[in-house]
């Protein structure tokens, strides 16, 4: 089966930090950069696709460092991938190879990176993340959150202590449950991985928690199904006029069978 993938891919660092440490995965190309002044898009045609985001922590670069690692070794391995338990393999030996350039050098002790993305075969997607950074699915007009937050506010919400407009505000919003590296020798990270029907989304939205902490679905989705021009660049605008006070990667990713007009047309 070829399918038609149109992608629009733009990475920030905003307008308070000195530095951007995410890093995005666009098929097999890490791209890394402080800052991109409009959207970019790409299309292609085939089966197999692979998209990612990956927001590093750290400071004093490693961060930048951690992330890169993790969508380097994601770009590498991905076309051998073809389930849930190869995608976790890859992921825990992402985490290895992140902890063990840790070791290397005192000042990058404790740097991690977040991630999520989507794979793509044919007829069916993988879902994967750890930490907080997130994969939205749109299906007709209904923005999905696919992912699952791995931090302290969401279990907080799954508990029922606060609400979810509630961990918007949250003081400990920041605070993850699991992340690559972070400091961490040995032992596993726990993924969260799901397996669906292509069919169930018309599209997919990947993003880092800049996006999601300065914007709340609603507005996501303002810009999604109801922006004339590029919907990505629309995101964009209101999360700097939202205060732009963290970094910010999304990829947009629109998959049709081929010769079927495309999201971006």
């Amino acid at each position: 089966m070829s399918l038609h993938v149109e992608v629009e891919y733009m990475t920030h660092r905003g307008k308070v930090r000195s530095n951007n440490e995410d890093a995005l995965l666009i098929m097999s190309d890490v791209i890394q950069k402080e800052e991109m002044a409009d959207p970019q898009r790409v299309v292609y045609e085939g089966n197999s696709f692979v998209f990612a985001v990956a927001d590093g922590m750290g400071g004093h670069k490693a961060g930048e460092v951690a992330s890169r690692l993790a969508l380097d070794y994601l770009a590498l391995n991905w076309l051998s991938i073809e389930t849930a338990d190869s995608i976790d393999r890859c992921i825990q030996e992402m985490n290895l190879q992140i902890v063990k350039e840790a070791l290397k050098d005192p000042s990058m002790s404790n740097m991690g990176t977040t991630l999520a993305g989507v794979l793509i075969r044919g007829s069916t997607v993988w879902v994967f993340n750890v930490g907080d950074s997130r994969v939205y699915g749109v299906h007709e007009d209904e923005l999905k959150q696919i992912s699952k937050d791995q931090s302290l506010v969401q279990a907080l919400i799954d508990e029922g202590t606060i609400t979810m407009e509630q961990a918007r505000q949250h003081p400990l919003r920041g605070v993850l449950l699991q992340c690559l590296g972070g400091g961490l020798e040995g032992g596993t990270v726990q993924t969260v991985i799901k397996q669906f029907s292509l069919d169930e989304y018309d599209a997919f939205l990947i993003c880092s928690d800049g996006l999601t902490d300065a914007l709340n679905d609603e507005e996501i989705s303002a810009c999604l199904f109801h922006s004339k021009e590029s919907r990505l660049g629309c995101l964009f605008e209101k999360y700097m006029k939202a205060g732009a006070t963290d970094n910010m990667s999304a990829v947009l990713v629109y998959v049709c069978r081929k010769g079927v007009k495309g999201g971006f047309a």
